[in-house]
């Protein structure tokens, strides 16, 4: 390795881990040493990180003192280094993290803003891709309708949730005052999508979420209908369904309507 390469490896691994061998090639006088010189990139590092979660995660900085987060903050990335070279995906674990840590865990809200807010930033950088109308729908065949497929905008994403996550986004978006976390007496899923610039998200219940990820998963409108039977009369069923694949085409979800035969 080359003097400038070790030079630069040791400066990682203090910026990084906090190991001294790099403190050694710094140059101390009489305003700091070499030890709070090198401390200075060090502390620059985590707190640069963090910032970078505050930023990703605004929802969950509004559920945690400073000081909560700071200390969040610094738990996460102990648990969790940033491995890429773009800060994007430094936050990628977080709501997995905040599930399983000992201390997080008995604030389960938490991970559960972290994955809602996760997931917009994950359709907020998917790809693009053009939708059909409620025109394109109305254009198929009756007898095609059995084997109906469709697919999804990339930007679709759902996130699972117990709590009043949906309320408490609101009133911080709108710089209201933020209603205390409360468990919901059934959870329910969140979908949350793009068009355009703007992301857009709402609750779905069981029925439409389980409708939804039936066709995601593949199956046709026939198969969706007889799945749908545990929730609705079987006699309701076929416009049920057919209401919510209208609904999804006007939100903007359905990039392709095809035929699963």
């Amino acid at each position: 390795m080359t003097g400038l390469a070790n030079l630069q490896a040791l400066f990682q691994e203090h910026v990084v881990n906090g190991t001294d061998d790099a403190v050694k090639v710094f140059v101390g006088d009489e305003k700091a040493s070499a030890a709070e010189r090198a401390g200075v990139y060090y502390d620059a590092y985590r707190l640069r990180l963090i910032e970078i979660l505050r930023t990703d995660f605004p929802g969950l900085c509004a559920l945690m003192t400073e000081q909560e987060f700071d200390a969040l903050g610094e738990c996460y990335l102990a648990a969790h280094p940033s491995r890429y070279p773009t800060v994007r995906w430094f936050g990628q674990n977080l709501s997995v993290f905040l599930a399983s840590d000992a201390v997080f865990a008995e604030r389960p809200y938490l991970a559960e803003m972290a994955s809602f807010e996760w997931a917009r930033g994950k359709a907020f950088d998917a790809a693009n891709a053009d939708v059909v109308s409620v025109e394109d729908l109305g254009a198929v065949p009756a007898d095609e309708w059995p084997s109906l497929c469709l697919d999804f905008h990339p930007t679709l994403h759902l996130a699972e949730s117990a709590w009043n996550i949906g309320p408490i986004w609101r009133a911080i978006i709108a710089e209201e005052p933020v209603p205390e976390p409360v468990r919901l007496s059934e959870a329910t899923q969140l979908a949350v999508w793009r068009r355009e610039l703007t992301i857009y998200w709402r609750s779905l219940g069981a029925a439409e979420t389980w409708a939804l990820n039936a066709f995601v998963g593949g199956m046709t409108f026939a198969e969706v209908c007889d799945g749908l039977c545990d929730w609705i009369d079987a006699g309701e069923v076929p416009v049920t369904a057919a209401g919510m694949l209208g609904q999804w085409i006007t939100e903007g979800l359905v990039t392709r309507i095809r035929s699963g035969g």
